[in-house]
C-alpha cells in the first residue's frame, strides 16, 4: 500500500484553535536581520486592531 504524503496549512486567527508563541517567530526573524522581529510586531500591532499584547 503506497503511503500518501498529506500537507496541511492551518490559519488560526487570534490563537483560537492553536496557541501561537510569537517569541519563536520574533527570534527567527531576528536571526535573519537584527531587529526584524520587533519591526514585525510593531507593524502587526499598528495594523491589526485586535492584536493582543504579543511580547
Amino acid at each position: 500500500m503506497p503511503s500518501d504524503k498529506i500537507s496541511v496549512i492551518v490559519f488560526d486567527l487570534g490563537n483560537v484553535l492553536l496557541p501561537f508563541d510569537y517569541k519563536i517567530a520574533i527570534n527567527k526573524l531576528n536571526i535573519i536581520e537584527t531587529g526584524l522581529g520587533e519591526k514585525f510586531i510593531n507593524f502587526y500591532q499598528n495594523n491589526y486592531l485586535l492584536a493582543p499584547n504579543l511580547r
